[in-house]
């Protein structure tokens, strides 16, 4: 069995190599964050997307740096006796948000489905309750030897394993409703079928990867000791900040997906019902307009010179498209027009 100060020194380490990959994570997606502003500055609003990114981001930033000023910072008893529920509040703001990323993406997959919007709200609503339940009740705050503050459950209320179960199943949920309409749109639009399984299969592994996380903390929860329980959630801080993140910023593009909510990342979702209603000549346009611009960044030159070529035929049968596709492929055009 480790001594304590071993498991003391075990759990520093964790911390620190969390706060290094966020550190890392945060500073090679600057560049796109400062793109996005500027992007909703154009626009003079900000968007539902553009929100939650702001949300997952810092909430987790603040999450993760209250979790590590517990641990390094010097705290007597009664100053840790007060403080130390503000990093699980935090955990619990950050499992909301990262719900809030996944409600978004969901809803818009399922084209705003009023049965998926009615259900995920209810799940969404009963989570807030039992996150606090799990995080809050019974919970004991401990000082380290050097007087670092942490919290936990003792021995005999082992119950914060609840959150994570919570989160598994809002996780599994969505995940389940998201990747049933995708199988569904793979079927029907042939033209898109790349782009389709590449959500999915973002939308799995972001399942797998935080499945496997919270198993994990499971596991550290039904343990006695509370350093252990305090460190592993650092883990789930950094996973659930990354893998919500990213959610966000792979919808087709980091920049143009924040500026218009009439036109998300979903396109091919929102737009199904007009297409359906489009000659076939029409539908061609927009899914040519949609597999070229996936491929931006990868043969930008190519893809204007192609591009032209459509914009030119969309002129000619603009008039019998309908206002959501002519946005479409207008915003698809200056995605295009911008790239270096």
């Amino acid at each position: 069995m480790a001594s304590p100060d071993e498991g003391e020194t075990s759990a520093a380490y964790i911390r620190v190599g969390c706060l290094a990959i966020g550190a890392y994570d945060y500073i090679s997606t600057l560049s796109t964050e400062i793109a996005i502003y500027k992007s909703q500055y154009r626009a003079r609003r900000i968007s539902r997307q553009c929100a939650l990114f702001i949300l997952i981001r810092y909430v987790s930033i603040a999450a993760i740096t209250m979790n590590g000023v517990g641990h390094f910072g010097q705290f007597s008893p009664d100053a840790c006796s007060h403080l130390y529920l503000v990093a699980p509040l935090f955990k619990v703001l950050q499992a909301l948000s990262s719900q809030l990323v996944l409600f978004h993406r969901t809803y818009s997959i399922s084209q705003k489905s009023t049965k998926v919007g009615i259900g995920l709200c209810l799940m969404f609503l009963a989570s807030v309750p039992a996150l606090l339940f799990a995080n809050i009740f019974k919970r004991q705050h401990a000082l380290t030897p050097g007087n670092n503050c942490t919290s936990g459950n003792d021995s005999g209320t082992r119950i914060a394993w609840i959150h994570y179960v919570v989160c598994m199943i809002f996780d599994g949920v969505t995940t389940v409703i998201a990747s049933t309409y995708l199988w569904r749109y793979t079927r029907e639009f042939r033209q898109l079928r790349v782009y389709l399984r590449r959500l999915t299969y973002e939308g799995l592994g972001y399942f797998v990867l935080l499945t496997a996380v919270n198993i994990l903390n499971i596991v550290i929860y039904r343990g006695d000791s509370v350093d252990n329980q305090s460190s592993g959630v650092s883990i789930g801080y950094i996973a659930t900040w990354i893998m919500s993140q990213r959610v966000l910023l792979r919808q087709q593009g980091p920049v143009t997906v924040f500026v218009e909510d009439d036109v998300p990342s979903f396109d091919f979702a929102n737009i199904r019902i007009d297409l359906e209603r489009q000659p076939t000549a029409s539908r061609s346009l927009v899914f040519a307009a949609s597999s070229r611009t996936s491929t931006v960044g990868n043969d930008a030159e190519t893809t204007k010179s192609n591009y032209d070529d459509l914009l030119k035929r969309t002129a000619s049968t603009e008039g019998h498209l309908s206002k959501p596709v002519q946005v479409f492929i207008r915003k698809r055009s200056e995605t295009v027009s911008s790239c270096p």
